[in-house]
């Protein structure tokens, strides 16, 4: 069962969304969690049990013990590449430099592996990227809080926050569209905070970049592969097989431990 201070830091993230005018979006759970702020449910009825059971009783480091110390993508390239998946408890940045380069497959990927392990992800957008349309298993977005953001500030705010929260097993960082001037100037002790409010949760966290921006990343991976019109007719399967996986930081065939550093993305918009 959930604890009353996981709930409450869920609670906080839909509070400060509301205040900054963000879009939060469960399909399953949103609106019990709105009728719970309006009424002041008790914590000892009935709909507040509900509520916890809806929302999972299994929380971020039971997922990840029980399971293991890596987090399976399902896409063999990069569960070979790390050793069975994303390590546990650790942010990995994922670059997806090219828009047809695989980045949206990947995500959909992990979503599917979080609904295969029982547990909960939550998406933070940083520009409404993300397309629940095109999810196949509707499933899946029964295992999914999916944060609509602005700006890359409201989108650093409200990771933070689902850092701490221990009911996410895996927290997914979608900041692709983001300016990539603004990503560079963050402080780096800012993501080395985060990196550790994920490792003390038991979490895996992973962010979706256009270029390597993140000092605090353990594991960084690049998508090359660059796919075409013609590829929407095939299956997710199928793409999943083709993908093109460079290791940056992390894993097999490392290139040296800090390749892809901030300044080189500046360099390449200069």
């Amino acid at each position: 069962m959930l604890r009353w201070r996981d709930l409450s830091r869920l609670f906080l993230s839909v509070l400060l969304a509301r205040n900054q005018r963000l879009k939060i979006v469960n399909i399953l759970s949103l609106n019990k969690i709105d009728v719970a702020l309006k009424n002041s449910i008790s914590p000892k009825s009935v709909e507040w049990q509900t509520l916890c059971n809806r929302l999972g009783a299994r929380s971020a480091a039971e997922v990840n013990h029980i399971q293991g110390a890596t987090y399976p993508t399902h896409i063999d390239e990069i569960d070979d590449l790390l050793g069975g998946g994303l390590p546990c408890r650790a942010l990995t940045e994922i670059v997806a430099a090219q828009p047809s380069s695989g980045g949206s497959l990947v995500l959909n990927r992990l979503l599917e592996s979080a609904c295969k392990r029982a547990g909960y992800a939550a998406l933070v957008d940083t520009h409404d990227h993300f397309a629940p349309d095109m999810i196949p298993n509707k499933l899946i977005l029964q295992h999914l809080y999916w944060v609509r953001c602005c700006s890359t500030e409201q989108t650093l705010r409200i990771s933070d926050i689902l850092s701490n929260d221990r009911n996410f097993a895996l927290l997914i960082i979608d900041l692709r569209q983001a300016d990539i001037r603004t990503l560079a100037n963050i402080p780096a002790n800012r993501w080395y905070r985060f990196q550790r409010a994920i490792e003390k949760n038991g979490g895996t966290s992973v962010a979706l970049t256009a270029q390597p921006v993140i000092p605090a990343a353990t594991t960084r991976l690049e998508l090359t592969r660059t796919f075409h019109l013609s590829d929407l007719e095939r299956t997710t399967d199928q793409l999943a097989t083709e993908l093109t996986i460079h290791p940056l930081r992390g894993g097999r065939g490392d290139r040296g431990g800090r390749g892809g550093h901030i300044s080189e993305a500046l360099q390449r918009l200069a």
